[in-house]
């Protein structure tokens, strides 16, 4: 299992140490791709909602499963090898049969009821409204 966060970037705040992390984090991933399916995502950080896209070609609507629990964001799926007659014989098999499994830690301020996916061409787009950050000042007494 993979395990990503949701958050909002803050403006210049690169350093060193985060992108070291992100180079790391890369280097696992790499690892972990070459044992299971781990379908390349994309996490978009709109002005109203996040979107999240995974490439998962050749698997059924059907075998996509997608949930909401303790503030994560689970996304798993199947895709099934194809069988092949007897007397067929495969000369190369470089695509991937099997499960996958990414969890996404999603960050606080989202409305949860209203998440939303569809599967177009390949892509699943998993759409998470933001709610609306009330900031309230307090005085001092």
């Amino acid at each position: 299992m993979l395990h990503f966060e949701l958050k909002p970037s803050r403006r210049g705040s690169w350093n060193a140490l985060s992108q070291w992390d992100k180079e790391v984090e890369k280097l696992f991933d790499g690892f972990a791709a070459q044992d299971q399916l781990a379908p390349a995502c994309e996490i978009i950080d709109g002005a109203d909602q996040f979107v999240v896209a995974l490439d998962i070609p050749g698997f059924k609507k059907d075998n996509i499963e997608i949930e909401l629990k303790e503030r994560h964001l689970h996304v798993s799926g199947t895709r099934e090898a194809n069988t092949w007659g007897e007397k067929d014989k495969v000369l190369r098999q470089e695509r991937r049969f099997g499960k996958f499994h990414r969890a996404f830690s999603l960050p606080e301020g989202i409305n949860e009821q209203a998440v939303s996916a569809k599967f177009t061409d390949g892509v699943l787009e998993i759409t998470i409204p933001k709610t609306e950050v009330v900031t309230r000042k307090i005085s001092i007494n």
